[in-house]
């Protein structure tokens, strides 16, 4: 089975991060590894030009929305 490319990408993160694998520590250290990667592992936020709140009714009130326009 092929690998997202989006995961292939993830997993290219994780190897070139240095950090030990989560199973070769004990589990508090594991924990501060795994906050410390979030920023690391995590893509890059794309710029948004404007976000508007919306509502859709729904049998039982408002449904919230948001709309996101990229720039």
């Amino acid at each position: 089975m092929a690998i997202d490319p989006q995961m292939r990408s993830v997993i290219a993160r994780i190897n070139s991060s240095g950090s030990p694998p989560f199973y070769t520590v004990g589990a508090i250290e594991a924990r501060r590894l795994y906050k410390e990667a979030r920023a690391f592992l995590s893509p890059p936020v794309p710029e948004v030009g404007a976000v508007r709140d919306l509502a859709a009714g729904g049998p039982a009130g408002p449904i919230p929305l948001r709309s996101l326009i990229h720039i």
